[in-house]
């Protein structure tokens, strides 16, 4: 984010303010690395926009042009500092020493690159508000559309080999989503047919049983997914179940936020039928919607981290969760 001063904000500096590089939904390494160099260019800008008014028009100036080669010569430090950090970043993509050359020409090459662009910009004939704005913005400006098409390079550049893609995690997401589903028309079979029977007055008479039966049904669900991710690599199929075995099922030592825990906790209602019934299907139902989401936030965050693994161990941004929830009523 560009700082601001006491002296103006220039309009054109909120191009690179808080930018996310797009991506198709799963970060990997080019992505990640997209916004790093993003990030990049941010500090670069902020550089620049500093440099104008302590270099170029520093206090005190009268004649911004005999400050224009110590102006152009500071930018220039920066461009390549600039260059360096980039390189840096995308060290170990694949297509790297490639992908190098042609940034650090972007950057800073001897023809339309990002310095001679700014270094073509007019230097202001007077220190006034006006000048200084007009000339900071056309140099915003260039950075911008540098800094937007060598971010997009990197983005779309091929990621390392083995990296999940949106495809395969959209196709296991949709049998965890199924999976759900068949949990929730079990759980509501489990309520029709063992807790609240026809001619049952007391369901909390039946609750064990009912608990017993939603545990094996909560089992078949955890299956279900293992059974989804059994065709990732080894070493994330394991860690996708058991962070399914960790959202879904009450572990050693319980910890009270697992869906089966959540579900055990619940009250039994005190009638087949009425407001007490429809207040357990209410709140069964939220606990499963809320499980839902956080496996499958939990899931996507370890195929990001395993994804840029494959380069380097990089934070990623957190992810939205990738659907939402939607069970079978509890009719």
């Amino acid at each position: 984010m560009m700082r601001k001063t006491k002296a103006y904000r220039p309009a054109a500096a909120e191009a690179l303010e808080d930018r996310a590089v797009p991506t198709t939904g799963i970060a990997s390494l080019p992505s990640v690395d997209a916004q790093k160099v993003m990030d990049a260019f941010r500090a670069f800008e902020t550089t620049y926009y500093q440099d104008v008014q302590t270099i170029l028009m520093a206090p005190g100036t009268t004649s911004p042009s005999a400050n224009r080669a110590a102006f152009d010569s500071a930018i220039s430090s920066a461009a390549n500092n600039l260059n360096t950090s980039i390189d840096k970043t995308i060290a170990t993509l694949p297509s790297a020493s490639t992908l190098q050359s042609t940034i650090q020409n972007q950057v800073a090459g001897a023809s339309q690159s990002m310095v001679t662009q700014l270094q073509a910009i007019p230097t202001p004939k007077e220190v006034a508000s006006g000048a200084l704005k007009a000339f900071s913005r056309a140099g915003v400006g260039a950075i911008e559309k540098v800094a937007t098409h060598v971010t997009g390079e990197v983005a779309n550049s091929p990621a390392p080999v083995g990296t999940i893609d949106d495809k395969t995690l959209s196709q296991i997401f949709g049998k965890v989503q199924t999976a759900f589903r068949t949990f929730g028309s079990s759980y509501a079979n489990e309520i029709k047919t063992v807790l609240a029977p026809t001619a049952t007055t007391d369901p909390s008479s039946n609750r064990a049983a009912f608990n017993t039966a939603v545990g094996k049904d909560l089992a078949t669900l955890n299956a279900s997914i293992a059974s989804a991710v059994s065709g990732l690599p080894t070493s994330l199929a394991n860690s996708l179940t058991a962070i399914a075995s960790n959202d879904l099922l009450t572990g050693t030592p319980a910890t009270g936020k697992s869906l089966q825990e959540v579900l055990l906790g619940l009250k039994s209602p005190k009638n087949r039928e009425g407001g007490s019934m429809n207040n357990f299907k209410a709140m069964s139902l939220s606990a499963m919607g809320a499980a839902e989401m956080q496996l499958g936030k939990d899931m996507f965050n370890a195929v990001v981290a395993y994804n840029v693994a494959l380069g380097t161990p990089t934070t990623p941004t957190t992810p939205q969760v990738p659907w939402t929830p939607g069970g079978p009523p509890l009719a």
